[in-house]
């Protein structure tokens, strides 16, 4: 008598249960004969790095409460090594250039092309109102216009509190 799909099911289910260590023991045994073969070895690798991409990433859309949690986790259990990647990622020049753009986000400036306001920013060597040259990227101020967020000037701390500073309070 031919069993249902249900009962089939089940069958299996049980089966597995009983069985599940010798089923683990037989895959172990059959994964490292299977690996012994450089050519198996390299084909499941790269297998499992392309299935790995499609899986995690989707896996992370479905998931973003336990992705959340599981890097809070690790971020705790590695604190040490998390803040020495930090602080080598803040010294870096894209580490730099991120961070400098998105403070500048942060305060409202806006522009069609950030890369390329950033690049200007750090090869400009004088205040573009008094012509002082910088002595250190502190000296350095992206001047905008409060309002519409529109870039004026990249000029000197002096001019940007002092002579922009006077003309918004209409002074």
């Amino acid at each position: 008598m031919p069993r249902t799909k249900s009962q089939k099911k089940a069958y299996q289910k049980m089966y597995y249960e009983e069985n599940r260590e010798k089923m683990k023991s037989y895959q172990t045994e059959y994964q490292k004969k299977y690996l012994q073969i450089p050519k198996n070895k390299e084909w499941k690798k790269s297998y499992m790095r392309e299935y790995q991409k499609t899986y995690s990433s989707e896996w992370q859309k479905n998931n973003p409460e336990k992705v959340a949690f599981n890097q809070k986790k690790w971020r705790e259990k590695n604190l040490d090594k998390f803040n020495k990647y930090m602080q080598e990622y803040r010294d870096s020049d894209i580490g730099k250039r991120r961070m400098r753009v998105a403070n500048w986000r942060q305060i409202g400036i806006e522009d069609s092309n950030f890369n390329d306001l950033y690049d200007f920013y750090m090869t400009e060597t004088n205040c573009m109102i008094c012509d002082k040259e910088y002595k250190d990227s502190r000296e350095r101020h992206l001047d905008h216009d409060h309002e519409s967020g529109e870039v004026r000037y990249i000029c000197c701390r002096t001019c940007n509190i002092y002579l922009l500073g006077n003309k918004i309070n209409g002074e």
